[in-house]
């Protein structure tokens, strides 16, 4: 019967010798140590139930043995004699702008294409600071690195320029940060290795204001309007209206013609919030005459005053509406002044008419803060303009 082996301790003097070779290197050098060890001390425990492999198991301890004391004495010699600058392991992080500016400056000379490069990052750091620093809140990082060629150390340094506001609220909420592209500049000559990267990041933040309820406004003034068709009974005559006309507004209506906010059914303030009043006077300025089986005749007049609200929309749609008062006895469609009577050469009277109701739409056409002036919307029965005074 063919005896079994001991591969435990076979493994361990494998992992032992490779342990003696490559024991100094970090992680992987501890990591072949201990399993040398751990698989020599089985080997042993085997060896005493087969009587096999034990000169390998103990050999396998020693190597593994050796390598660990090897490699706690060669960490102990970096960590004593290896000066902390060694490229090998770390980057130093020293110096600035200005004083490596003057370094290589010093060693190259002005016109070297390392010290052009200092040059120019200290141009973009200059440049991004200015336009950064426009924003409320602000920072400029310049990141720097330079490789001494003659020592083959490599060298980097950070600068951070802020300012402004701070980067949270008296809430404590962080404002939202913008980070602009970076600018990125690099070159090299025979002694040095530069490269900068200046980053402009920003945000803006305000205190918190008081905001002041808007004031009232009223505004007053007159449509002057004439129909574009009284029908061809009429169309011979002509007729005018004159309107008085009366808003109060909650906000601005300037504003709100100028898109800045809405006097809307579904804006706040709403429509609903909007009061006023309209009048007015017909005036019959060109009697048709009495020709033709039937013809007609104009009557003038005065209406009542009717309560009114109205809405007021901005940006491409700059528009007035007029509308009725919800609910209201009297609105802008049946207040009657004026009438247009029909006759019929035979049968005499036939039939009447409104002869006017209200505009609907006001389009200004120039605004200012105390004065809003334009025509009515063309293809709602009138033609004519309007001015509103703000008082």
């Amino acid at each position: 019967m063919k005896k079994a082996g001991n591969g435990f301790a076979v493994a361990s003097l494998v992992l032992g010798i490779i342990s003696i070779v490559f024991g100094w290197v970090p992680l992987v050098g501890w990591v072949l140590i201990i399993l040398s060890i751990i698989f020599g001390i089985l080997g042993l425990q085997k060896a005493k139930q087969n009587n096999i492999g034990k000169g390998f198991a103990i050999a396998g301890l020693v190597f593994g043995g050796a390598a660990l004391v090897f490699a706690a004495l060669f960490g102990l010699f970096i960590a004593t004699f290896v000066p902390d600058n060694n490229p090998l392991f770390e980057i130093n992080e020293t110096g600035n702008l200005q004083e490596w500016k003057e370094r290589i400056q010093k060693d190259t000379g002005a016109d070297s294409e390392s010290s052009k490069i200092l040059v120019q990052c200290e141009a973009a750091l200059r440049n991004t600071v200015t336009r950064c620093s426009t924003h409320s809140g602000w920072s400029v990082v310049n990141v720097m690195e330079v490789t001494d060629f003659k020592t083959q150390n490599p060298y980097t340094f950070q600068e951070v320029r802020r300012d402004g506001c701070p980067e949270k609220s008296p809430e404590g909420k962080e404002y939202t940060k913008t980070a602009e592209t970076a600018t990125i500049i690099t070159g090299s000559d025979t002694s040095y290795q530069v490269a900068c990267n200046v980053v402009c990041n920003w945000w803006e933040c305000s205190e918190d204001k008081i905001i002041e309820p808007a004031e009232p406004e009223t505004w007053s003034g007159t449509i002057s309007a004439e129909f574009e068709d009284l029908g061809a009974s009429c169309s011979d005559g002509s007729a005018s209206i004159e309107y008085e006309l009366t808003m109060n507004s909650p906000v601005s209506l300037v504003s709100a013609l100028n898109g800045e906010q809405e006097i809307t059914l579904w804006s706040e303030p709403g429509y609903k919030h909007t009061s006023g009043t309209i009048s007015g006077i017909a005036n019959v300025d060109i009697q048709p005459p009495k020709t033709g089986v039937i013809y007609c005749e104009l009557e003038g007049g005065k209406s009542e005053a009717v309560q009114i609200t109205f809405f007021a929309t901005g940006g491409d749609d700059q528009k007035i509406q007029l509308a009725e008062l919800p609910g209201a006895t009297l609105n802008i469609r049946t207040p009657r002044f004026g009438y247009v009577y029909y006759y019929h050469e035979e049968v005499g009277l036939t039939d009447e008419s409104f002869l006017a109701g209200f505009p609907p739409l006001l389009i200004p056409e120039s605004i200012s803060e105390t004065e809003i002036s334009g025509s009515l919307k063309p293809s709602f029965g009138y033609t004519g303009t309007f001015v509103l005074n703000k008082r």
